[in-house]
């Protein structure tokens, strides 16, 4: 029988089992939460092991090597879009009939920001 185990960075082994679908479900969530920043496993590592080998990684910012940008406008530039894209991504998942005054502010109060950064 297979063995599927799903490690997470700071937290240790998340998934057991012999459940390759489950493993999945597993991973999927936990690399969802890595990339979007939400709660511990945040910017972590996650890792999907098949019989003590790993099958397929994905590699957190807190593990990656930084896209060296040496230009300060330009890395702050990078840093708003991604929040921007952050914002509208979990704004998304709330479903279309919700709409939040907040982070609708949010999202509008950053791109000023942009758009003078970009026509520097």
């Amino acid at each position: 029988m297979t063995n599927y185990q799903v490690i997470v960075g700071n937290i240790g082994t998340v998934y057991d089992g012999d459940s390759k679908q489950e493993a999945y479900k597993v991973y999927s969530d936990y690399v969802h939460q890595s990339k979007y920043c939400k709660g511990r496993p945040s910017g972590e590592s996650v890792t999907i092991m098949v019989d003590g080998e790993p099958e397929n990684e994905f590699t957190g910012l807190i593990d990656r090597e930084p896209d060296y940008e040496p230009d300060p406008l330009k890395r702050v530039l990078s840093l708003l879009v991604e929040l921007q894209e952050r914002i509208y991504h979990d704004a998304d998942q709330l479903g279309p009939n919700v709409s939040h005054p907040a982070v609708h502010s949010l999202f509008a109060a950053i791109q000023p920001a942009r758009d003078k950064l970009a026509g520097l």
